[in-house]
This record gives C-alpha cells, sequence and structure tokens, in this order.
C-alpha cells in the first residue's frame, strides 16, 4: 500500500469514522467516571439522527477503501452481519 493510500484510509478512520460518530464518542463518556459530563452529552444525543449518519459515513467509507486495504475486523463484522445497516443496527443495539 502506497504512502499516499495510507493516508487516506486512516483519514477515514480519523475524521470520518473516529470523530463524526456520536455513539463513539458516548460509549468513552459512558466508560468514564464523568456523570456530569454524561448528562451534558446526553441533553443533545439523538441517537436516530447518529444512527442515520453512521451509516452514511460507513457506506462511503466502503466505497472509497478498497477491501484489502480496510481493518481486517471490520471486514469480518460486515461479511458477518452481511451490510452496513445491519452492522450498524447492532453496534447501536449494543451501545446506545
Amino acid at each position: 500500500m502506497s504512502v499516499q493510500a495510507c493516508a487516506v484510509r486512516q483519514w477515514y478512520l480519523n475524521e470520518g469514522l473516529a470523530t463524526s460518530l456520536e455513539f463513539i464518542t458516548l460509549i468513552s463518556v459512558m466508560n468514564s467516571s464523568n456523570q456530569e459530563g454524561l448528562k451534558d452529552f446526553l441533553k443533545d444525543y439523538n441517537a436516530e439522527v447518529d444512527k442515520k449518519v453512521s451509516k452514511a459515513v460507513l457506506t462511503e467509507y466502503v466505497k472509497q477503501i478498497k477491501e484489502d486495504e480496510r481493518p481486517a475486523e471490520l471486514n469480518k463484522l460486515l461479511a458477518d452481519y452481511g451490510s452496513v445497516d445491519a452492522l450498524v443496527d447492532m453496534l447501536f443495539l449494543l451501545a446506545v
């Protein structure tokens, strides 16, 4: 994999997935001892909107990044659940 391909893949992971999906932040806040931070986060959180955004972002990631350049675990999860929508539904069921 070229340096440019690695940089694009890393950008998608960092910007496209890790920072844009609210439920990832929710999991982090829930795992902390900061109860005030959890209350503050939840006051504006909308799981349905976050789920729609998550599906759109992950679908675009899968379109843009070749299968052999994606994390192996993501490919396994996609194979296990059959689609991005089913995978995101499962993640939200477990996390939210």
